[in-house]
């Protein structure tokens, strides 16, 4: 019960209402004694949001003649991180797999087509995944997403 203690949203929480409930999603508190199944219906907690304006600090890594494409990783709406959540819903249906998004002119250039397996290599590792040819991405930089781990995409 040391969450109950530590953590507002959490005071209502103890293990004899977990055992009773099953689960309790947050917060669970004197307002929410048993949870809160929905959040954020008329307002957000905190606000609609904070920004906060950051220095661009440029990337180190560098095209080279052996690494001429700047690969970057990222999210999308469907899929959750590593997916080990949502790649078990019918998420799926709209993301399968991670694939590898490239812009027509460098795809062009290396006789790539949407749907050809291609294999990557990085600094970091190496990974094939599936071409998905697309002007979303700036010429010289390609794009995937890190939902798959056993596409070794974000190694």
């Amino acid at each position: 019960d040391e969450i109950a203690r530590l953590t507002p949203t959490f005071s209502g929480v103890s293990y004899k209402k977990l055992d009773a409930l099953g689960s309790i999603q947050w917060p669970c508190n004197e307002d929410a004694p048993d949870g809160t199944p929905t959040m954020h219906i008329d307002a957000f907690v905190r606000g609609k949001g904070r920004f906060v304006i950051t220095q661009f600090i440029p990337t180190p890594e560098k095209v080279t003649q052996r690494y001429p494409l700047i690969l970057t990783t990222g999210r999308i709406l469907s899929q959750y991180n590593v997916g080990a959540q949502t790649r078990r819903t019918e998420n799926v249906r709209w993301h399968k797999e991670d694939r590898l998004e490239i812009h027509p002119h460098d795809a062009e250039d290396r006789g790539i087509r949407t749907g050809d397996w291609v294999g990557i290599e990085s600094r970091a590792g190496q990974t094939v995944l599936r071409a998905l040819v697309s002007d979303r991405m700036q010429p010289g930089v390609v794009y995937t997403t890190f939902h798959f781990p056993e596409s070794g995409a974000n190694v």
